[in-house]
């Protein structure tokens, strides 16, 4: 079920036309890569339960470059909640099961705290790019998928770190099934594993199997 947010604007009573503001919505993320990348299967591995993180805070906003970061590009204002929901449904689809769905926000999730917590932009005066080359697949002004806005709304304060540290992980992404120098986190891999009932932390675990899951 897609969402669309709509900003109204006043209508100008001076009778001057108003210029239209086109929202070009791209190409998904995941249909592009998964033409380029054949699909392989891989084994299940355990679960466990997420903990408790201190000295992280979610902020309210973010600023979003939209564009390449070491380009001019319009900045915009960011709800973090939206944030996440926007890029979800850029590199998502809503029909994946949940638990692969809850699994892929929180790699989302990690991945712009991991921004935030290290300030890689702060000298640049934003948070982070909509450029899926540096950062994550973000569309100013695109519709979001309800079932992806439901999870987000459940799981947002959670997020994946290396052992004995709470910096959150910024998750590299592969778009096939497995990558074995188990340095990515593969997105298509994870809709399968939950098709074969694995719960997200168990998604999370066959990535990463010594990381740690923490609710803020």
């Amino acid at each position: 079920t897609a969402k669309q947010r709509v900003e109204m604007i006043p209508i100008n009573r001076t009778g001057e036309l108003q210029s239209i503001e086109i929202i070009d919505v791209p190409q998904h993320k995941l249909t592009k890569q998964h033409l380029e990348r054949q699909l392989q299967q891989y084994s299940m591995y355990s679960s466990d339960i997420p903990l408790h993180a201190h000295n992280l805070q979610i902020p309210q906003y973010i600023i979003v470059h939209d564009g390449n970061p070491y380009e001019n590009a319009p900045r915009y204002k960011v709800d973090f909640k939206e944030y996440i929901k926007n890029v979800s449904a850029s590199e998502l689809y809503p029909n994946w099961p949940k638990e692969a769905l809850k699994a892929n926000v929180i790699c989302i999730t990690s991945f712009v705290l991991n921004r935030i917590y290290k300030e890689h932009y702060f000298e640049r005066g934003f948070t982070i790019s909509s450029s899926s080359l540096f950062d994550q697949s973000f569309n100013y002004g695109r519709n979001t998928f309800l079932e992806i806005d439901d999870v987000v709304d459940e799981i947002f304060n959670q997020y994946i770190a290396k052992p004995y540290s709470i910096e959150p992980m910024l998750i590299v992404y592969n778009s096939g099934v497995r990558d074995y120098s188990n340095e990515y986190f593969c997105r298509w891999g994870s809709k399968y594993l939950a098709d074969q009932g694995m719960d997200y932390v168990g998604i999370l675990r066959s990535y990463y199997p010594f990381a740690q899951i923490y609710f803020l």
